[in-house]
């Protein structure tokens, strides 16, 4: 968004930052972040989590239609002392990582910065540790990576998706357009 209010962007599609008066938006979508957890069956017994202290979890096959359930919520705390695969210090998925664990009562044990969400995706899968993952990412994914997803117990795992400009900016009609065409996209 630095480089947006900074006019080296025209345009942006990013989380909402509420506190910002500087640009308009138009929300696309409202996203999820999800706890990835390698599916490994010795993964939870090498940090010493029991696995029976979390309720089901659910596979990349059942996501679109576990997302949109009431399926039960798992407590943040319990994974405590796992390794934890975030993305950079400067991202809002960062930030919003840390304040989740902070709320739980702990600071993650972070063992890779990494610098996209499918990458962490796929870093889980190769069983380096957890990974908070947006269902977006998520459910238009084409991976197939062995990992198993929790829906986490907060009121603070979800967030808008919107696109953005700076106000008293000149909108192109090319931005008129994109906006459109993903307000349209993400409709319904």
């Amino acid at each position: 968004q630095k480089r947006l209010a900074n006019e080296a962007l025209d345009i942006l599609v990013d989380p909402v930052d509420q506190q910002c008066d500087t640009f308009n938006s138009v929300i696309l979508f409202e996203d999820h972040f999800l706890l990835a957890v390698p599916s490994a069956p010795n993964f939870f017994a090498s940090m010493g989590i029991k696995k029976d202290l979390l309720p089901a979890a659910f596979t990349a096959a059942a996501k679109k239609t576990v997302l949109l359930s009431s399926t039960a919520k798992s407590s943040f705390a319990i994974i405590s002392s796992a390794p934890f695969l975030l993305l950079r210090p400067e991202t809002i998925a960062y930030e919003h990582a840390v304040r989740l664990c902070a709320q739980n009562g702990f600071a993650p044990n972070i063992r890779l910065q990494l610098d996209q969400l499918a990458t962490a995706y796929r870093s889980c899968g190769a069983g380096l540790g957890i990974t908070l993952l947006s269902d977006t990412v998520v459910r238009m994914s084409d991976h197939n990576e062995p990992v198993v997803f929790y829906k986490l117990d907060s009121d603070d795992v979800s967030r808008d998706i919107a696109v953005m400009w700076k106000k008293k900016r000149y909108m192109s009609k090319a931005m008129e357009e994109f906006t459109k065409l993903a307000a349209e996209m993400f409709s319904g």
